[in-house]
């Protein structure tokens, strides 16, 4: 909820295109934050929020707009790389565990992805420098686990 408005005035869009799932907005619990895509971590450029005199850019659609743009390459090669990683050895057992005897809860989590971005350039037949971009974004996520996961028969 934001500004005490119900969360079906939340508008979501990416990169000027709405992405709300307008099938779950609504007011039956959660956050409100229906979005069809998720924008990755990495991708995302610029992330703006309106909540009063929303512009014609919205559509006039809801009380807030929350709108991502996603990042573009630009004449200049630039990437990135990321690896979190997250174990139950890193952490502390809690209080109530070692109060009631429990054991720690096991964890892992990887979370690793690049981006690279920059001018187009074909040697000897195209150079797309102030004229045509590229800008590419991966990201997995890996958590697995002890569960073993059976159909019913």
């Amino acid at each position: 909820m934001i500004n005490g408005l119900p969360q079906s005035q939340i508008n979501i869009t990416l990169d000027g295109i709405n992405v709300q799932d307008n099938t779950l907005k609504g007011d039956r619990g959660g956050d409100g934050f229906f979005a069809i895509v998720d924008p990755r971590i990495d991708a995302v450029d610029e992330v703006t929020v309106s909540m009063a005199g929303i512009g014609a850019e919205s559509s006039g659609q809801g009380g807030v707009q929350i709108q991502f743009v996603t990042r573009s390459g630009t004449n200049t090669l630039k990437g990135s790389l990321y690896h979190y990683l997250r174990k139950d050895s890193f952490n502390e057992s809690t209080w109530f565990n070692e109060q009631n005897n429990v054991a720690k809860a096991k964890l892992k989590q990887n979370q690793l992805g690049l981006s690279i971005g920059g001018p187009i350039r074909i040697p000897g037949l195209f150079d797309g420098r102030n004229k045509a971009f590229f800008f590419v974004n991966w990201e997995e996520f890996r958590q697995p686990s002890d569960v073993p996961a059976t159909a019913p028969s």
